[in-house]
């Protein structure tokens, strides 16, 4: 990941904040992530033995996400975009609207999708959306700093 954020906004220069507290040592992970994989590992189980019909996966598995999700983006606070929001908050809506029963399901062989889509596929939508932003946001604030290079159009920033 750090390759890649470094690859994407090369030329851009860096930022870092310091240091708010130690993160948790790897030998005291925090109770969220324990609780969070015991859900998951609960979930599957189930729908294994089939006592959680596949339908009612992704609603589910919205009552544990959304607040690890929002959990994860409080964490990650002062370098998280709020635009990170977006992922629980489709998540949540899609769950209800299952629930509601709107008919947004895949079928037949494409029923793996009924997860990987909210999962992946809302992660990705909160990440292009805080990507945009960002690059916005810098551009509005390398032509308030008098950025030459943005005045004349090359829309390079170095």
């Amino acid at each position: 990941m750090e390759r890649i954020t470094e690859r994407l906004y090369r030329g851009e220069g860096s930022v870092s904040l310091g240091a708010k507290e130690e993160a948790p040592s790897a030998k005291h992970p925090p109770l969220a992530g324990f609780l969070f994989m015991f859900c998951v590992a609960a979930s599957v189980g189930l729908g294994i033995l089939g006592l959680l019909p596949q339908k009612h996966m992704q609603p589910i598995s919205a009552l544990y996400c959304v607040p690890f999700l929002v959990y994860l983006w409080a964490k990650q606070r002062p370098v998280g975009s709020p635009f990170m929001l977006l992922w629980p908050v489709l998540y949540g809506l899609h769950a209800i609207l299952l629930v509601a029963g709107v008919p947004i399901r895949f079928g037949g062989k494409f029923d793996v999708l009924n997860m990987f889509v909210p999962v992946a596929g809302y992660g990705i939508v909160a990440a292009l959306a805080a990507h945009i932003y960002s690059r916005i946001a810098l551009r509005r604030l390398q032509r308030l700093a008098g950025n030459p290079e943005l005045e004349h159009g090359t829309g390079e920033a170095r």
